[in-house]
């Protein structure tokens, strides 16, 4: 039975390899504690083997584990966000749209104004996507790294 400290430690281990873009090793360090008690309703956990899975663009089976996320915590909008980008990596926008929807009523949400602007660009409605990407600049603070993306993109819509 796995411990909290080596848990701790082995999603280090795995971090460190997805950071080092090993995403096999990160797998196969992840997949070997799946079974344990500790990692069932574990938020972290689960969002880092989805992180791996869409790293290797597996992104059915890192669905299945950011639904258990939401399954765990509903209002979880870090795995909302994810399960939306999936569906917008394969172009699925209509399903990146459901669910990047209640995000968009967060105050502090940017990036999912910021990508939702491409969507509805794609779509034919550049006055959403001018409006979106005006709300994404006005939360993002100025020294984010995707701010200057942000500029750039309003000025694309203009």
């Amino acid at each position: 039975m796995l411990n909290e400290h080596d848990f701790k430690k082995t999603l280090k281990i795995a971090i460190n390899e997805l950071n080092s873009l090993q995403f096999e090793a990160a797998l196969k360090t992840l997949k070997n504690i799946e079974n344990e008690n500790i990692t069932k309703n574990n938020d972290i956990f689960l969002g880092l083997l989805s992180s791996v899975y869409s790293s290797l663009q597996l992104f059915d089976t890192a669905r299945e584990y950011l639904l258990r996320i939401l399954s765990i915590n509903e209002n979880n909008h870090l795995a909302r966000f994810q399960i939306g980008m999936t569906h917008f990596q394969q172009n699925n926008l209509d399903l990146a749209k459901e669910y990047w929807l209640p995000i968009l009523n967060h105050e502090k949400d940017f990036t999912t104004h910021f990508y939702y602007s491409f969507i509805e660009e794609a779509q034919g409605n550049k006055p959403k996507a001018l409006e979106m990407i005006l709300t994404a600049k006005n939360r993002c603070e100025s020294n984010h790294p995707i701010y200057k993306q942000i500029i750039d993109r309003e000025a694309s819509l203009i």
